[in-house]
């Protein structure tokens, strides 16, 4: 699993990504990542990570624990992943389509969340540990 720093090292200069695809575990620090902003020139002027990012897939991602998701609660990574994407769209770097594929732990109350800042939000089988 990446840190945040490792992911911007590795995406730092990955300027024209469009389609990123996150798994499991991976998807733990992707709200930071998504908020993180790189100075590619050199002269202070930082812009985000993935600006050209449109679509951003998350596959088996844990979203919360069981018992939050039992409450019907909106889980951590939603809280933290909704600020991220919000704060790119406030930035005119929306994400326009959000893929939850077999996503664990997620419930309307997140995919709401998402729908009210993702202009396509694409949902899978919900899957409870």
């Amino acid at each position: 699993m990446l840190s945040k720093q490792g992911w911007v090292g590795v995406l730092g200069r990955m300027q024209h990504v469009a389609h990123l695809r996150v798994s499991a575990r991976s998807a733990t620090q992707l709200p930071e990542v998504l908020r993180s902003r790189v100075d590619r020139s050199g002269e202070g002027n930082e812009a985000f990570l993935l600006p050209n990012l449109r679509v951003l897939q998350l596959d088996q991602v844990v979203f919360t624990e069981e018992s939050t998701f039992d409450e019907h609660q909106i889980g951590d990574i939603t809280k933290a992943l909704v600020g991220s994407l919000e704060e790119r769209r406030t930035s005119r770097v929306p994400l326009k389509t959000l893929v939850l594929a077999n996503c664990i732990n997620l419930g309307k109350a997140d995919f709401d969340q998402f729908q009210m800042i993702v202009q396509e939000v694409q949902w899978g089988a919900i899957v409870n540990t």
